[in-house]
């Protein structure tokens, strides 16, 4: 991820697509979206806009079970308690999260496949570009910029989807380490 063409989707993905300030408003602007569906679907794909929901519930799912894993931690824990790899490690394994981890790891291969047919095409860009107006209009900015940045951040990449699989490979390693026992399972 330190590679130059890799640093602004992988400040995304760490700190917009998997969490950051603005995700509960983006979640209400997203589900005040829904109502106009309808009317997005004359003007894109319906597999862009299934990619789209895809991103968002990839999002959420990631956020449940991390929230799970500091919930567990809090538990098990005192709150000023620094954490290390032995205390992620004990936690993962008493949590058991390997199945839905796993189903994550493959929804998100998905998506970026998904991200590479549908969101690299100029046809997309172009209407997404031109939707502007209307998503201000209507007070949809912060996802009209959530999704721009997304947009700017696969610009210097060849493939989301070479990104996301070197992402998933490393995680499928260390899922896998946790749950055999692997004392380091994190290098």
């Amino acid at each position: 991820f330190e590679q130059p063409q890799y640093r602004l989707m992988t400040d995304y993905f760490l700190n917009r697509l998997y969490g950051g300030p603005d995700f509960d408003p983006l979640a209400a602007q997203i589900e005040r979206l829904l109502k106009y569906a309808h009317k997005v679907e004359k003007l894109v794909p319906d597999n862009a806009i299934k990619t789209g929901t895809q991103s968002i519930s990839l999002a959420i799912l990631a956020l449940e079970l991390d929230e799970q894993i500091a919930l567990q931690l809090l538990k098990d824990y005192p709150v000023d308690t620094p954490i290390t790899d032995e205390m992620m490690r004990q936690t993962l394994i008493q949590l058991d999260q390997k199945a839905q981890r796993l189903h994550q790891l493959a929804l998100l291969d998905d998506l970026g496949k998904a991200l590479d047919k549908y969101m690299r095409s100029f046809v997309m860009y172009t209407a997404f570009k031109m939707a502007k107006g209307p998503v201000m209009k209507h007070n949809f900015e912060l996802m009209y910029h959530f999704i721009d940045e997304g947009f700017r951040a696969m610009k210097p990449m060849k493939s989301a989807e070479a990104f996301i699989k070197a992402f998933t490979h490393k995680e499928r390693e260390i899922v896998e380490k946790v749950h055999a026992g692997h004392p380091d399972p994190f290098y």
